[in-house]
């Protein structure tokens, strides 16, 4: 393997905490109340059609990312329009989650830090690991993997000993039916973040081609599904259903209610050191995706972009919206509205076209 290739670990890791990322600061199936675990829990089943879909171009054009593919399959015009329509896309993704993060880091830890302060320095360091090259930031995630895990555990007996945990808070089951729950798991809770692994249609082509990208990619999203499952299984039963939903950061709020005895009190920190370092990751796999689309269309060194499109997402996401209230609002409608464009009907037709053509090559022969 290259110095320069991801192997199967780091891509895996990668996906994992790309996966958690702001998933975990904001649950995208709250909407179905006490079953939101179960909606979660969907969400990952049809998530894997979705990441399937995606590993099966990858498979079928190892050496292309996304806009390369598109301009093979649907021509050089139509393809590079749907070049720029993702490049939009994860930029405007990418500034979407770098203001979930960093207006959790201020309200959950500095308290009197300016948004441009604290969002300076998460893109300051993406941009900085970037420039170094993606294969960096799959050792990292390798580093970071075994913290997270640890954080996790840690969490999980904290939470176990404190006796928060009430698991009648989740019964009854499917009590207003199952079509808020279909619904959500449906939608939001594909979309944010499965739908969001489009993204590493850009990222895929680094890792050695030696191993499988299907079956990495469908392991990720088993293992991540059932964790972010399970989370969110322990937030209602923590919470309860009220709180659950109506909290802004319900994963930290239930890590924050954690007390044992009368000297382990205060944990919150332990859940946002968690989820910053899924952030950290989503963030940059996002603004990693925006730069290589950018240099596929333009013919532009992605490290020369870093610079310029960094100060577009910072300034971006200080900007898309004036409360944090608002940002959450208008996030919901487009994540319904805009993304399934992005994340299922594109990715379905390119798949299509591929196997139609695929199929006339065959006959051909």
């Amino acid at each position: 393997m290259k110095k320069n290739e991801l192997d199967a670990l780091q891509m895996f890791l990668l996906m994992l905490h790309f996966e958690f990322g702001t998933a975990l600061v904001v649950n995208p199936a709250r909407n179905a109340g006490r079953d939101s675990w179960i909606a979660m829990f969907i969400g990952a089943v049809a998530g894997m059609i979705l990441v399937l879909c995606y590993s099966s171009l990858h498979r079928r054009f190892p050496d292309l990312n996304l806009t390369g593919y598109s301009k093979q399959l649907l021509g050089k015009i139509m393809g590079t329009t749907v070049g720029v329509l993702y490049l939009l896309f994860f930029l405007y993704d990418s500034t979407r989650d770098l203001r979930d993060g960093i207006s959790l880091i201020q309200i959950r830890t500095l308290n009197s830090t300016p948004l441009l302060i604290i969002g300076l320095l998460l893109i300051g360091v993406a941009m900085y690991v970037l420039h170094l090259g993606v294969h960096v930031l799959g050792r990292i995630a390798l580093l970071y993997g075994v913290v997270s895990m640890l954080l996790m555990l840690t969490m999980l007996l904290l939470l176990s000993f404190s006796g928060v945990i009430d698991v009648h808070n989740l019964l009854p089951i499917a009590s207003k039916g199952w079509l808020p729950i279909l619904g959500a798991g449906g939608t939001s809770a594909l979309i944010f973040p499965y739908g969001e692994m489009v993204s590493f249609a850009t990222v895929l082509p680094a890792m050695s081609k030696k191993y499988n990208s299907v079956s990495v990619s469908l392991t990720a999203v088993i293992i991540g599904g059932a964790m972010l499952t399970e989370a969110t299984a322990l937030m209602v039963a923590s919470l309860g259903k009220e709180l659950f939903v109506q909290a802004t950061h319900p994963f930290v709020t239930m890590i924050n209610r954690i007390e044992v005895s009368v000297f382990i009190d205060r944990v919150d920190v332990l859940g946002v050191m968690a989820v910053i370092i899924g952030i950290f990751f989503k963030v940059t796999v996002l603004f990693y995706a925006a730069l290589r689309v950018a240099e596929d269309i333009f013919g532009i060194p992605y490290r020369k972009l870093l610079f310029p499109f960094g100060i577009i997402v910072l300034l971006s996401s200080l900007l898309i919206a004036p409360s944090l209230e608002e940002h959450l609002q208008e996030s919901e409608f487009i994540l319904v509205n805009v993304y399934p464009l992005f994340v299922v009907a594109i990715p379905f037709l390119l798949l299509a076209v591929a196997w139609m053509k695929g199929r006339e090559e065959e006959t051909k022969s």
